[in-house]
């Protein structure tokens, strides 16, 4: 078997007066598939934030594999304003029209139904959800963290992405 991308080991994260996550045990390994289902407030998202990194927790430790790269696609993500789309995509990384990497990032924004070369200005928070969709899928991550990925997403974008999972 091989060596986990990724390992949380007696994990704990406490808020005060209650302990959200307490002993949590995880290793996720290429090719696993993990879906986290909880009531409001269980710690679904703060789980997830602690997996990609952006989390602190009081007890407990968390290993990643060198080089292993992690994307995670919030419930509610910041986009920041002033920035063409393809940008956002591509985190300003230098893109050329006939480059691969642009044509890559423009067929996922195409998909998700959004211009390359709009501003970031004035997106909807379903449009905001869709550009951090397509940053995670651009990445092509080892590890893929989608917290309620479909909200504000159409039947066809749904099905897309789906297609988009099975061959990650």
């Amino acid at each position: 078997m091989q060596p986990p991308l990724l390992t949380l080991a007696n994990a704990g994260i406490n808020l005060g007066d209650r302990w959200l996550l307490r002993g949590a045990d995880l290793s996720l390994h290429a090719g696993d598939r993990l879906a986290l289902v909880g009531r409001n407030g269980a710690g679904k998202s703060s789980l997830m934030k602690l997996m990609s990194g952006g989390g602190e927790m009081d007890e407990g430790s968390l290993w990643t594999a060198p080089g292993a790269e992690i994307a995670y696609l919030p419930q509610a993500p910041n986009i920041p304003p002033g920035m063409s789309l393809i940008s956002l995509v591509t985190e300003g990384m230098e893109t050329n029209a006939g480059d691969k990497q642009a044509h890559k990032a423009e067929a996922i924004l195409m998909r998700m139904g959004l211009d390359g070369n709009r501003m970031s200005d004035g997106l909807s928070g379903g449009e905001a959800r869709r550009v951090s969709l397509a940053r995670a899928l651009y990445t092509e991550p080892d590890i893929l963290l989608l917290d309620e990925p479909t909200n504000h997403m159409d039947l066809p974008t749904i099905e897309w992405m789906e297609g988009m999972l099975r061959q990650h």
